[in-house]
């Protein structure tokens, strides 16, 4: 092999190590990059558009009180928060970012104290001397100090920075008020505006990494009553072009963008179906969710048989939607994001002692706020499982192991071929529980959409096949029957499994090209024979 890339590991030293870097590397390489069916994503995107339209459908009978001017977090409030809003550096102590100032959550009159007597040398110096003499005070001296400053221990100025030995944050104390006066700003309109950055924050601006968020919104723009109503109704018809695939390269950023406008004006009533309606819609924004199962597709088939009967051509066969990169790249990106938000939601599940001891599913069915508890069916049902102490391990018990084994292990366990039906069955069991017994259905139904994504293409073509024949849509075959199974190799494919396909396509190459090696041979023996 002297063409190899790696002649190290091909000369005799370690060749086994050389193969086995190589499948690796095409084994990502395939995971990632190998051309796949486009169809299961088009059947996500609807999936997806539906639940989505019926999200911002349900806004309709409260749009002004979620996003108006004066709706229950109002504009100004939502302008103060993407504006003002402050974040902290990242500190190299454990305690952060020490505060200037320690004030209770009851600042208000502390810091209106602190802007009075700032406002004037003469009675920010009395203000000094009297934190000094505090507790007692003197009563004379024209400055009353409030209570709180009072009641705190004078301290030292060594006292103002983090305990070395346990990084641990000072206490507050009345020198770190007088250090607080003295390095106020001169400039009033300043001083005037720190303060009162304090007294809606609790946080000194000077300290701070930055002030203020990326927020974007149309709605921080639209705020006339008529227009908040058009620009809803838009978006609407925007979702539904983008359900039904039509000029889906564009109604899918758009619907992404009209996504992004609802969650970032009206965080208070942000959920996790939020959260999984932005993901779905940022990985269908790069994938061509349209090349499938959509409007899109019609109208190129529309256009191909128009051109052809116009140049007096046959009409061409219908046949499946071309495999692509960007599709297998957009599926993995789903999956990969999948199990982390399993993995996460199953790690940070041990850290509550309910789920280790069982009872974290009764607690759950048990909650007036998720459960359906007013149906007497269900009540019924729950009381029945309560005096059967085995029946009650069983399904509580039971149920809550069940639901850590199955987060815990469905990133490692879905991409063995074998076990993945099993997997998948599980996952969308557990999410029809969730809807039925908390009522969060519409975040179970985009967690089901989700699953889709492991659900190669080639299992979806044979009811399309079924569903375009009934409705007298003839389909071309492929020209090579290896077409459609390396399209689903590209769809199911593991690391382990790559390596092998990997290994397999490198020995037909081989055998293809000796093939035709001796061929030509064989022509060329004919050639040199003839007069």
């Amino acid at each position: 092999m002297k063409d190899s890339p790696i002649p190290l590991f091909d000369d005799g030293l370690l060749p086994g190590l050389g193969r086995m870097l190589r499948g690796w590397a095409e084994a990502w390489n395939n995971f990632w990059f190998k051309p796949g069916s486009p169809t299961t994503l088009g059947l996500i995107r609807i999936c997806a558009g539906i639940l989505i339209l019926y999200v911002h459908l349900a806004y309709s009978y409260d749009l002004f009180e979620f996003f108006g001017a004066d709706g229950w977090m109002s504009l100004k409030r939502a302008n103060q928060q993407r504006f003002e809003s402050p974040w902290y550096g990242t500190s190299s102590r454990w305690v952060g970012t020490v505060p200037s100032l320690y004030l209770p959550d009851e600042r208000e009159p502390l810091v209106d104290w602190l802007k009075e007597v700032a406002s004037e040398p003469r009675k920010k110096q009395l203000a000094i001397s009297e934190l000094r003499r505090a507790p007692d005070g003197n009563p004379d001296s024209g400055v009353t100090v409030p209570g709180y400053f009072r009641s705190l221990p004078l301290g030292s100025v060594a006292d103002l920075k983090p305990n070395r030995d346990w990084d641990l944050p000072p206490a507050p104390t009345r020198t770190q008020v007088i250090v607080f006066l003295e390095n106020l700003p001169e400039d009033q309109a300043e001083r005037d505006w720190l303060l009162d950055y304090i007294k809606t924050w609790g946080a000194d601006p000077r300290q701070l990494h930055h002030i203020g968020g990326y927020y974007w919104s149309v709605w921080f723009h639209v705020t006339d009553p008529a227009w908040m109503v058009a620009t809803h109704v838009f978006v609407c018809v925007v979702i539904f072009l983008f359900t039904i695939g039509f000029a889906t390269r564009v109604t899918s950023v758009l619907s992404w963008l009209a996504a992004i406008s609802y969650i970032q004006r009206s965080p208070i009533t942000l959920f996790g179906g939020d959260t999984m309606m932005n993901l779905v819609l940022l990985y269908l924004m790069i994938a061509p969710c349209g090349a499938a199962l959509s409007v899109d597709r019609l109208l190129a088939r529309w256009w191909v048989v128009r051109r052809a009967r116009q140049r007096g051509l046959p009409v061409p066969d219908w046949a499946p939607p071309q495999p692509s990169v960007s599709a297998t790249f957009a599926l993995r990106m789903i999956q990969i994001n999948f199990c982390i938000i399993y993995f996460a939601a199953g790690t940070s599940k041990l850290l509550g002692g309910n789920w280790w001891n069982g009872t974290a599913i009764y607690y759950t069915l048990a909650n007036y706020e998720f459960a359906p508890l007013r149906n007497t069916a269900f009540l019924n049902f729950l009381r029945s499982i309560c005096q059967n102490r085995l029946l009650w391990e069983i399904v509580m018990a039971g149920g809550s192991y069940a639901t850590l084994a199955l987060e815990i292990g469905f990133p490692f366990l879905v991409w063995n071929r074998r076990l993945r039906p099993l997997m998948l069955a599980c996952s969308l069991s557990l999410h029809v529980f969730i809807a039925a017994f908390m009522g969060l259905v519409a975040f179970s139904l985009l967690m089901a959409t989700m699953v889709m994504s492991f659900i190669p293409g080639s299992a979806l073509e044979p009811l399309l096949r079924w569903a375009r024949q009934r409705l007298g849509m003839a389909e071309a075959r492929p020209p090579a029957a290896e077409t459609e199974t390396h399209v689903a190799a590209a769809e199911d494919e593991t690391p382990e499994a790559a390596t092998v396909g990997a290994e397999r396509d490198k020995g037909r190459r081989k055998k293809h090209k000796k093939g035709k090696h001796e061929h030509d041979e064989y022509e060329n023996s004919v050639t040199e024979k003839l007069p």
